[in-house]
């Protein structure tokens, strides 16, 4: 969620008594943001009134004592570590797709380095680069040793 939202949906949640300073500024770019300095020179600058809960002073809501802010700031930590189990639950999905593709690469090599048949290569410019007889026993345990790290 962005600043301005978040800032935004914590004043709409809030209880209005007192009021709090605070200053919009819109940048050079375009972008806007709320804080509670007034802006950098080259930013235009409006304020604002910030409304803060009942018997808390201005200064308090600026430093998130509040109870409503405690639970916002609860809730927005449940919801980074939902949001960071899933990339690591898709991540780790990703990764166990690649290994198995991996696999399947590795053991289809094998096979077809171990036939009888005359194996081949494209090299960069696009011709047939046929594997003679003296590397192939080379090549098929380089392609068992992969067949074995991919596929365990």
């Amino acid at each position: 969620m962005t600043s301005t939202k978040f800032l935004c949906a914590l004043m709409l949640m809030l209880p209005a008594v007192a009021m709090a300073q605070a200053y919009k500024c819109k940048q050079p770019n375009g972008s806007i943001s709320f804080q509670d300095q007034p802006c950098q020179t080259g930013s235009a600058e409006s304020q604002v009134k910030v409304r803060t809960p009942s018997g808390q002073s201005a200064a308090d809501a600026r430093s998130g004592s509040s109870a409503g802010q405690r639970q916002l700031n609860r809730e927005r930590d449940a919801e980074m570590q939902r949001m960071e189990d899933e990339v690591r639950e898709h991540n780790q999905k990703v990764v166990a797709e690649q290994r198995a593709a991996r696999c399947n690469n590795a053991r289809r090599n094998l096979g077809v380095l171990k036939e009888q048949a005359p194996v081949f290569r494209y090299d960069n410019n696009g011709e047939k680069q046929y594997l003679d007889d003296s590397n192939r026993q080379a090549e098929i345990e380089a392609a068992q040793r992969k067949v074995s790290e991919y596929c365990s």
